[in-house]
């Protein structure tokens, strides 16, 4: 007889928590889950077709480039703003969090937008 899965926690840092804290195997690595939050300005879009467009592109290459899972949060309604959700898994802290650095200095250097908030957390 089969038994249903455990539900999931409903938070984000308890899913985090329960990750870090599952029963390990001495052979298997840490996992580390980085996320980074950006809080982004568009300067030229005038409508939210125009955003959307802008935002498409940016997502596309972000994924390509540093292989990332990227959402638009908030903002959705809104054709001058936005706010993205970017996680990043690795072994080690210090290869994600230097993988979440190169995706703040790439956002940085388009020139449609600038950051005006971020915050980064490590589980």
């Amino acid at each position: 007889m089969r038994s249903n899965p455990p539900a999931l926690p409903a938070g984000r840092s308890e899913i985090a928590s329960a990750l870090i804290n599952a029963p390990r195997n001495d052979s298997v690595r840490n996992v580390i889950i980085g996320t980074l939050q950006l809080e982004i300005h568009f300067f030229k879009p005038q409508s939210l077709k125009e955003k959307r467009v802008l935002l498409k592109s940016l997502l596309s290459r972000l994924r390509q480039r540093f292989n990332v899972s990227i959402s638009e949060i908030d903002g959705m309604d809104l054709w001058q703003a936005s706010t993205l959700a970017i996680a990043a898994i690795g072994g080690e802290q210090r290869h994600v969090n230097q993988l979440l650095d190169h995706v703040i200095d790439f956002v940085r250097s388009e020139r449609e937008l600038e950051i005006t908030d971020q915050q980064m957390e490590f589980f």
